[in-house]
């Protein structure tokens, strides 16, 4: 396939390479765009291989702190502890924040609405950084193009965005405890 559109491309005339590239018959994914690809995938198992580390020490833990009820003896390590809240937080925070972001500068290369990606958020996302990672992995394309289309792309997720308020968790509580009778 590969060998038939190099012949094909050698030999067309100018005007007809151009023709053909409006059309975009065989529209491959740039190498880039792959590393991108490549890299959520890579968050995505860095997020499971953590989730999977946590549980593994929270249990070592919570094994420890039982026997330590049991025998009356002094309490477990709190560096088991502190290595389990550590690791939440790398994956929760971290790496969600870094997947999301990736997955929208995916989403903004390959001309998907923002609307398709999120259908509802409670944080805005960080629009330089999905700026910067769609300018990291459009590389070999004109950065004019990618820049005017990023900035259509963002302008219009900024109108449609849809950040509900958060409520504090107290004025939930309460105001629930008023509807009960």
């Amino acid at each position: 396939m590969f060998a038939l559109l190099k012949q094909w491309f050698t030999s067309a005339t100018p005007d007809e390479r151009q023709q053909l590239r409006p059309a975009n018959i065989l529209r491959w994914p740039s190498r880039s765009t792959f590393e991108l690809k490549m890299r959520l995938a890579a968050l995505s198992d860095e997020a499971r291989y953590t989730k999977v580390q946590e549980r593994r020490i929270l249990k070592r833990y919570q094994k420890a702190k039982h026997r330590a009820a049991e025998r009356k003896v002094t309490e477990p390590t709190w560096q088991d502890e502190k290595l389990f809240y550590s690791l939440r937080r790398t994956r929760t925070v971290a790496l969600r924040r870094e997947m999301r972001h990736s997955h929208l500068a995916y989403g903004c290369i390959h001309g998907r609405s923002y609307e398709l990606m999120e259908q509802s958020c409670w944080i805005a996302p960080d629009w330089i950084r999905i700026e910067n990672l769609v300018r990291q992995f459009s590389a070999g394309r004109d950065e004019r193009i990618v820049a005017q289309r990023t900035a259509e792309w963002m302008d219009t997720a900024k109108e449609k965005i849809s950040i509900k308020p958060q409520v504090p968790r107290e004025k939930k509580i309460r105001a629930n405890k008023k509807e009960a009778p």
